[in-house]
């Protein structure tokens, strides 16, 4: 990605450094894309318009609303279709052995859990609401944020909850956001408002990082980046945004952020002394970054260890593969792949003590019991 501590205007050469990379053959249905030597691009079938689709953690494999739910293997092309209907969210557990997945229904939205080789769901439960983002944690449960819009003569309401669900027990709800809509904000926004919410997962999985819509009575909509600790259930906000936003992403194991403002700039951020490191004169409509944070993309722009390594125009989503050498890239209906890149160092925080202290001192910081220079004094010590 490029260096945070890098000045704003030796952004521009990098973002132009692209005119120079060397142009590939136009692959089918894809506008030309620019990489840099090494790497290359493959389709890897269709996908619909709006699809999602999830990396297992081998990967090797893919989920992916297709006319339906199906996996592929990318090494062979084999498919298999788990359900007829196409998940509005998709992830995969820890090990790879299952697979989450919810649909939208007439009353809400329905979460299946599949294993692979198997027929049919392994469990299901329904949820409240429609579900914007599904997330495996790594104690076996999945987490959902779903929000529900109500409307009524006078305005609305509009309500985000987090539900998690064990596989068994009924899941369990915790709001995260419940703001009252004008009337003329739902005459513009009302179908979309559900899709402003935008959640990321921290990689440490304590933390949730998702937009909150804000409607003033005597000011337009906006949205404000918030951070909400999943032990703790302490909310701080990180930035305030418009709502052409696509929100945030982490960055550098979760420390930084990259947020988007949807017009013409993103930037990378400290969100606890609300420090801007950079800024890029990119929009961030198409937004990702590698679970390692030392990637990024950004409306196609790939950016990897300082440098831009290609430019993928015309993109409509992006997903990184778990160690960052691959990267799925959805253009209306078709799917490819990057390949070439390198495979990110397993970071040394997943090691499980290094993990598990940091993990208490977030927690400790998130609670204010510890100030934001004594996290950073103590994670130093242990990752120097």
């Amino acid at each position: 990605m490029v260096p945070v501590n890098a000045p704003v205007r030796s952004i521009l050469p990098l973002i132009l450094l692209g005119l120079a990379l060397p142009l590939v053959a136009c692959t089918s249905g894809l506008p030309p894309p620019q990489l840099s030597p090494g790497l290359s691009l493959r389709a890897v079938g269709p996908i619909d318009r709006d699809g999602v689709m999830a990396w297992a953690p081998d990967g090797q494999r893919i989920a992916v609303a297709a006319t339906g739910t199906r996996l592929r293997t990318l090494t062979t092309g084999e498919e298999v279709r788990l359900d007829p209907a196409s998940p509005a969210a998709l992830c995969w557990s820890a090990d790879g052995k299952r697979l989450a997945a919810t649909y939208a229904t007439p009353t809400g939205s329905q979460l299946r859990l599949f294993i692979p080789g198997t027929i049919g769901p392994r469990a299901e439960t329904p949820l409240p609401g429609r579900v914007t983002a599904l997330f495996c944690l790594d104690d076996g449960s999945v987490l959902a944020v779903a929000s529900v819009l109500q409307s009524y003569s006078f305005g609305g309401n509009f309500t985000t909850s987090l539900l998690r669900w064990d596989g068994v027990q009924a899941p369990t709800a915790t709001v995260i956001n419940d703001v009252s809509v004008k009337p003329l904000t739902l005459k513009h926004h009302e179908t979309t408002l559900c899709t402003l919410v935008q959640p990321q997962l921290a990689p440490l999985q304590d933390e949730l990082l998702f937009t909150r819509l804000h409607d003033p009575p005597a000011l337009a909509p906006y949205l404000k980046l918030v951070q909400v600790h999943l032990g703790s259930n302490r909310s701080r906000v990180a930035d305030d945004l418009p709502l052409t936003s696509s929100g945030g992403r982490y960055l550098a194991a979760g420390e930084r952020l990259v947020v988007a403002d949807g017009r013409g700039n993103s930037h990378l951020l400290d969100p606890w002394t609300n420090k801007i490191a950079d800024t890029l004169p990119l929009p961030g409509r198409v937004l990702a970054t590698s679970f390692a944070g030392a990637r990024m993309l950004l409306d196609g722009h790939l950016f990897a260890d300082g440098k831009e390594i290609a430019i993928l125009p015309g993109l409509d989503a992006a997903v990184f593969a778990p160690r960052g050498d691959k990267l799925l890239l959805r253009y209306e209906r078709k799917l490819f792949l990057l390949e070439g890149l390198s495979a990110e160092p397993r970071p040394p925080w997943m090691a499980t003590p290094v993990r598990q202290r940091l993990l208490q001192l977030r927690r400790w910081r998130s609670a204010d019991l510890i100030s934001h220079d004594d996290y950073l004094e103590k994670r130093a010590e242990m990752l120097p």
